[in-house]
C-alpha cells in the first residue's frame, strides 16, 4: 500500500466521489509538505475521528482505505456538514507558501498544518487578518521555541494543535541495540527549522549526560548533506543521530545512501525514518491519534461546544517504537541482531514498512482497515481530552506568571 514516487512516499488515501458543492459548508483545507506516512495517519485519523462526530457519513468517507485518491495537491471530500481539501508541497519554503497561499484562495474556516513550516507559513499569513480561519497544527515537536505558542494557553486565540515531548535520554541508548559499545554520535540538523536545532541541542546534551562523546552540524539544503556527513565521519563517529524534521525526512533517502556507501549507520529520532530508508527509527508513531486528537478538536469547535479561544494545545504521551530498513542488514558491519528484529516494530523494505509488532499491527489495522466498532472507540476519547484542554483563567494566570518569571 506504500509506493516509492521520488524520494517521497505517495500513500493511497479512499475518498468517496465528491457530493456536489456547497459553498455554505464550512471548508477546512489541510497543508502538508509531502511526509508520507505522517500526513496519511494524520489524515486518515482526522477523518475518523469526523465520522464518529457525525460531520462525516460513513459512506462518504471508506474506511477500508482500499486504493483510491492519493494525498496529493487537490484531493477534495465533500461531506453534508463539511468539505476538506487537502494542499501539499514539497520543502521549499517558497512552495509551502504557495500551498497555504492556495488554501486561503478558497476562504476555508479552518486550516490543518502538518509539521512546523506549513504552520509558521500559515501563522504568518494569518496575523494581520481581522477575522483569520482557526488554525489546528499537528506532528510538531517543539511549539514554543519555533515560536508559534509561549505556552499551551498563551498563544493566538485562533491557534490550537498537539505536540510531542521527545525523551531523548530514553531513546538514544535504544541505538545500542544495533552498536552495543556505540558512545560517539554525531548529531545533523536542519538549519531551516527552529525545532529541529532545538531538538539537535537536547539530543547533544542527552548524549553527553548519557557520557557519550558527541560532534554537531547542521545542514541548509540538499547540497550541503554529503559534506555534513563526511565531516562527521573524519571527526570518528559511530553514527549519525537526527532529530525529527520534515526537511530532513524528504532528505533521508540521500542521507541513508551516503550513510550505506561510509558503511556508517544512521539513526532517525522518529520511527517513520527507517521508512525512508535510516538504519533504524525510534520515537512517536501515533500519528492516527494525533490526527483523531484535531478531529475532536474540531468537531467540538464547528459544533459551537468549544471555543478555541479557551482551547489548550494538547500535550502527546510517547509510545515509543522501533524500526529497521532491512536494506542495512546487507551492509558489512550493519547486520541486525535476531535479538533486535525480534522487537522491532516496523520492518521496511524499499520504503514499504511491514508491521512486525502486535502494536503495530493493530495501529496498521485502525489506519488501514474496517473496524465496525472504531467510531465508538474514537468517540469515547472525545470528551476526556476536551475537558483537559481547557483554559481557565487560573490556568491562562500560572502560565503567564511561570513565562514572567522565566524572563527574569
Amino acid at each position: 500500500m506504500l509506493q516509492k514516487s521520488g524520494i517521497l512516499v505517495v500513500l493511497l488515501l479512499c475518498l468517496s466521489p465528491v457530493v456536489a458543492q456547497d459553498d455554505d459548508l464550512p471548508l477546512v483545507a489541510v497543508v502538508h509538505n509531502g511526509d508520507g506516512p505522517i500526513a496519511f495517519g494524520i489524515l486518515v485519523g482526522l477523518l475518523d475521528a469526523l465520522v464518529a462526530n457525525g460531520l462525516i457519513a460513513p459512506e462518504q468517507w471508506d474506511n477500508k482505505r482500499s486504493p483510491g485518491v492519493p494525498i496529493q495537491d487537490e484531493a477534495e471530500l465533500a461531506a453534508e456538514s463539511i468539505r476538506i481539501i487537502v494542499r501539499g508541497a514539497g520543502h521549499d519554503p517558497l512552495a509551502i507558501q504557495g500551498a497555504v497561499d492556495r488554501a486561503m484562495d478558497m476562504d476555508p474556516a479552518a486550516l490543518v498544518t502538518i509539521r512546523e513550516l506549513p504552520t509558521l507559513s500559515a501563522l504568518n499569513t494569518l496575523q494581520f487578518l481581522e477575522d483569520p480561519p482557526k488554525v489546528f497544527f499537528a506532528a510538531l515537536q517543539d511549539p514554543w521555541n519555533a515560536g508559534i505558542a509561549d505556552a499551551s494557553c498563551i498563544k493566538p486565540d485562533y491557534v490550537t494543535g498537539t505536540h510531542t515531548v521527545m525523551p531523548f535520554k530514553e531513546m538514544l541508548p535504544l541505538f545500542t541495540r544495533h552498536i552495543e559499545d556505540l558512545n560517539r554520535i554525531g548529531v545533523m540538523h536542519y538549519a531551516g527549522e527552529k525545532s529541529s536545532a532545538y531538538a539537535a541541542e537536547h539530543i547533544v546534551k542527552a548524549a553527553q549526560e548519557l557520557g557519550w562523546t558527541t560532534q554537531a552540524t547542521a545542514v541548509t539544503g540538499f547540497h550541503d548533506i554529503a559534506l555534513a556527513i563526511e565531516g562527521l565521519i573524519s571527526r570518528g563517529v559511530q553514527a549519525i543521530v537526527l532529530p525529527a524534521s520534515g526537511f530532513i525526512q524528504s532528505a533521508m533517502p540521500l542521507i541513508a545512501s551516503i550513510g550505506r556507501d561510509n558503511e556508517i549507520p544512521i539513526y532517525g529520532l522518529g520511527v517513520e525514518s527507517s521508512v525512508f530508508g535510516a538504519t533504524m527509527g525510534i520515537g512517536y508513531a501515533q500519528w492516527y491519534d494525533d490526527g483523531a486528537r484535531i478531529g475532536h478538536i474540531m468537531a467540538a469547535w464547528l459544533k459551537g461546544e468549544i471555543d478555541i479561544a479557551e482551547t489548550a494545545i494538547a500535550t502527546q504521551t510517547l509510545r515509543m517504537a522501533m524500526g529497521v530498513d532491512i536494506a542495512w542488514h546487507e551492509v558489512e558491519g550493519m547486520e541486525f541482531s535476531e535479538d533486535l528484529l525480534k522487537d522491532v516494530d516496523i520492518v521496511s523494505k524499499d520504503t514499504a514498512p511491514r508491521p512486525t509488532s502486535g502494536w503495530a499491527m493493530q495501529e496498521f489495522a485502525r489506519m488501514l482497515g474496517n473496524n465496525a466498532d472504531q467510531s465508538e472507540q474514537l468517540l469515547a476519547t472525545a470528551q476526556p481530552l476536551l475537558e483537559s484542554l481547557r483554559c481557565t483563567p487560573e490556568l491562562i494566570a500560572e502560565q503567564q506568571a511561570e513565562l514572567d518569571a522565566a524572563e527574569g
